[in-house]
């Protein structure tokens, strides 16, 4: 914005002009081109003045603009970082995406083909025990077809048959149906049916369920041979999926022979 003094300056200059002019022969009112020259530096004066409040306001608000200008590229750039962290998030799912689907095509056909090969095993395994089963039934009647020939033999020529000959093995195997089972609930009998297909053995059962089911052969044994079975006829005559005589003696206190065969053939309890 100009001065006073700036104004005055520029005054003169100009009235010096119109003196030139005057000089030269030609009319000048002085008074009215002062007065004029001073009236268009006035306004000169105030519109300079205006246009420099307008450069100021222009000025501070370039200075806001600046400062939002630094805020939007400070935001701008917090955009970038959170983009960045995003696609590196979407990035590593989709590796993980991948590494699932790696797995599903691998681990799990490999799981179950594992699998379908150890029930084929099982089922194969199940297979054999029931065909070793029924060689054993078999070998076991044929036995008792040879100890009753001996016998009837026996008794023809005046000999006493021997008494370790039990007829045993004049029932066939020890399915479910042997009279040795005649007194369990049908619960223990389809455990025995387990145990003739080799699905479970007799070490998963129960000590009292085991104790029962020796018990009662047992008793089957002294019932059909009509004396007191000894271990050597319990041995031959048991079936397959049960413990030998020196082992099942641990079903009683004392661990002895003679305590587990009191207490298969002691009275019922009323």
């Amino acid at each position: 914005m100009m001065t006073g003094n700036e104004m005055d300056v520029i005054w003169r200059r100009h009235m010096e002009a119109v003196r030139c002019v005057g000089d030269a022969g030609l009319p000048v009112d002085l008074g009215a081109v002062g007065l004029a020259l001073r009236l268009a530096v006035d306004e000169a004066f105030v519109a300079g003045g205006a246009l420099a409040n307008d450069l100021v306001a222009v000025v501070g608000e370039m200075s806001g603009v600046q400062g939002q200008l630094a805020a939007m590229d400070a935001d701008n750039a917090a955009l970038a970082a959170r983009l960045r962290l995003l696609a590196g998030v979407q990035e590593e799912a989709a590796r993980l995406r991948q590494e699932v689907a790696d797995l599903r095509e691998q681990v799990i056909p490999d799981y179950q083909g594992q699998v379908l090969t150890q029930a084929a095993e099982i089922g194969e395994l199940g297979r054999r025990l029931r065909e070793a089963q029924q060689e054993i039934d078999r070998l076991t009647r044929e036995n008792g077809i040879v100890v009753d020939v001996f016998n009837s033999r026996a008794a023809d020529n005046g000999v006493d048959p021997t008494p370790a000959a039990l007829p045993t093995a004049t029932v066939p195997g020890w399915s479910r149906s042997h009279p040795a089972w005649s007194a369990l609930p049908a619960a223990d009998l389809d455990v025995i049916e387990q145990l003739n297909a080799g699905t479970t053995t007799s070490r998963r059962l129960s000590g009292s369920l085991r104790r029962d089911l020796v018990l009662a052969v047992i008793r089957w044994l002294a019932q059909e041979g009509g004396a007191t079975p000894t271990m050597f006829q319990f041995d031959s005559s048991k079936p397959g999926w049960m413990g030998m005589a020196s082992g099942v003696v641990a079903l009683v206190e004392d661990r002895s022979w003679a305590s587990l065969v009191a207490l298969a053939l002691a009275p019922p309890k009323k």
